[in-house]
């Protein structure tokens, strides 16, 4: 779909629900969530919607997938040693590996543009709160101090900032944080349900699925909250979108 919402083209077409569909930083495949034999997995196909691989292929919950910047990784969220941890795994489906290793649920990965880092949601200081993973020492840093949920972190494309969604306002909103922990803003004020914040490539524009219309639908802000469109406006649900380079 472009970002007017024009020449929507189906890419998907199998029995089961095929969500979260992340392009690779090269635009030649999909990264998304399906469950083929009842249990969720994350796969692969091209752009063009030809067949692909199922990547993670494990009776356990696979999802929310983020390709690495070099495009060789997928980070992902799965429950397969006993709860909710990051994984990262080879593009082709080789080695994967278990990133996070602790009791509480960290989930929803985002890779940071820099290649270095890797922003999640995680409840193990007793709610869900954003925090980002440093790949090389293994140091996680707490961004995000609230009574509320924070949650779904989106890397901008510097690498500046983030943005998530949080419930700290009674109701789920979009807001942006600095890579620090300073400066958060909130963009989006709305009693419906604002969540599953994502960049487009210039930075200029944050999209995000809400369902102020009644129904789920995509929609897209400037990063400092003006300019409210709506590209897919449609009776059925519309969710998870992310932008192709």
């Amino acid at each position: 779909m472009n970002a007017d919402g024009t020449d929507v083209v189906r890419l998907t077409d199998g029995p089961a629900a095929d969500t979260n569909p992340v392009p690779s930083p090269d635009g030649q495949h999909i990264a998304f969530n399906y469950d083929p034999d009842g249990n969720l997995d994350v796969g692969v196909i091209h752009a063009d919607g030809s067949p692909g691989i199922n990547l993670t292929d494990n009776p356990a919950a696979d999802g929310a997938p983020s390709w690495s910047p070099d495009g060789t990784q997928i980070a992902f969220a799965s429950d397969r040693d006993g709860n909710l941890e990051i994984y990262l795994i080879g593009a082709d489906g080789t080695d994967p590996v278990n990133l996070t290793n602790h009791p509480a649920a960290d989930g929803t990965p985002s890779w940071g543009p820099d290649g270095e880092r890797i922003g999640f949601t995680s409840n193990r200081d007793g709610n869900l709160e954003i925090y980002v993973l440093h790949l090389e020492s293994g140091a996680v840093e707490r961004l995000t101090t609230s009574a509320a949920a924070d949650m779904g972190p989106a890397w901008s494309p510097d690498g500046r900032q983030l943005a998530f969604s949080s419930a700290r306002g009674g109701h789920l909103d979009i807001y942006v944080v600095n890579a620090d922990g300073s400066g958060i803003v909130q963009l989006t004020d709305d009693p419906a349900a604002d969540e599953s914040p994502r960049w487009s490539p210039d930075g200029r524009y944050i999209s995000f699925t809400s369902d102020r219309s009644g129904n789920q639908d995509i929609y897209s802000v400037t990063v400092d909250g003006l300019g409210l469109t709506s590209p897919t406006n449609n009776p059925a649900a519309d969710f998870g979108a992310s932008w192709g380079r």
